[in-house]
């Protein structure tokens, strides 16, 4: 696409014939990502390749943009090869351990927020996040509710890794901690009846499903963090029938769905004994967080 021994290329040249390659060959956000790549191999914020207009690029850095250009084109998602993503305004370190933050999780977050604002900030909340993955539930609703501590258990350690590596990029390691745990095994006595919520954005992709799904997504993101390998209701199920035993008090279970899940897990509430069950629309108007409230139970019914 361009030359790497002979031109001498400044910022501005660069951009301008990467971003018509790619726009060419039909791929999204074009502008976005070059300015996203590039930026990432000079070791500049993005703001700088405007102010850098004529900056040269140097051999080493084009060569090197090169390779992750093509690692993009390849359909390695953007996220993994700069390494961070945005949720909730912050950005989160991401690497192929980890599913990469979806925006409609931020509904999970933000009812989470305003759960924790009508209680008041007159005694600390304690707060489960099952799957927690990157940690970015948990650090985001630490980072916005100072009266919060947030405990995140995932069953693979190496995701561990990188949820703690965020807790201390945002300075919430005070608040929020990270413990390897399978939710389909039975909670050990430092999770039962220690919790004021339960949260989760558990694997609820069908496994019939799964070859349906953008190849970046299918071939690269953490299989095992998306299907259940089932229908798509086996965590969500199992999270419910979980969470009386993880409550200390009477409180809410917060749960991410797929966009046609919510009616069924409303009746799974309901049949386990939830109360004042309801379904919580995303910014695409789909009922993407399923909300309602137990009762603590010392033993599974």
């Amino acid at each position: 696409m361009f030359e790497t021994s002979t031109r001498r290329w400044t910022v501005r040249e660069l951009m301008r014939v990467t971003i018509d390659h790619l726009q060419q060959r039909g791929l999204e956000e074009a502008r976005l990502t070059v300015e996203l790549l590039l930026a990432h191999v000079l070791r500049r914020p993005r703001i700088e390749l405007y102010t850098g207009f004529e900056l040269p690029v140097q051999p080493a850095e084009l060569d090197a943009f090169r390779a992750v250009l093509l690692r993009r084109l390849r359909g390695e998602p953007l996220q993994y090869i700069v390494g961070t993503a945005h949720f909730m305004g912050l950005s989160f370190h991401v690497d192929p351990r980890v599913l990469i933050p979806r925006p409609e999780t931020e509904t999970l977050v933000e009812w989470l927020m305003m759960w924790a604002k009508d209680l008041g900030n007159e005694r600390p909340l304690r707060v489960l996040d099952i799957g927690t993955g990157s940690g970015n539930i948990a650090v985001a609703a630490a980072k916005f509710v100072k009266h919060l501590h947030a405990v995140g258990v995932d069953m693979n350690s190496a995701s561990l890794e990188v949820a703690r590596a965020n807790a201390a990029k945002h300075d919430v390691t005070d608040r929020v901690e990270f413990l390897e745990w399978n939710m389909f095994d039975e909670p050990p006595h430092w999770l039962r009846s220690q919790f004021d919520a339960v949260v989760s954005n558990p694997p609820y992709i069908p496994l019939v499903e799964w070859e349906t799904l953008e190849p970046h997504v299918r071939n690269h993101e953490p299989q095992r963090a998306l299907t259940d390998g089932g229908d798509g209701f086996g965590c969500l199920q199992r999270i419910i029938a979980l969470t009386p035993l993880l409550l200390r008090v009477e409180g809410p279970v917060a749960l991410e769905v797929g966009y046609d899940q919510a009616r069924k897990m409303l009746e799974v509430c309901e049949a386990a004994g939830g109360r004042e069950g309801a379904a919580h629309p995303d910014l695409q108007r789909v009922p993407r967080v399923v909300t309602a409230r137990f009762d603590p139970r010392e033993t599974l019914s």
